[in-house]
């Protein structure tokens, strides 16, 4: 899994036109996906938004 640990996520999210993680393996943390601008779903955790 570590291709996935080690994505871009600023140039991830420049290619999304809606900024967006959904984690079905739990391998993020939650705090860094949050501080990239993401919304952050995972599975068995409650979804955390970014501030808008």
């Amino acid at each position: 899994w570590n291709e996935f640990r080690l994505l871009d996520l600023e140039r991830v999210k420049d290619l999304l036109s809606q900024p967006l993680m959904i984690d079905l393996r739990n391998i993020y943390k939650p705090e860094e996906i949050i501080k990239a601008g993401f919304d952050y779903h995972s599975v068995g955790r409650d979804p955390v938004l970014a501030a808008s």
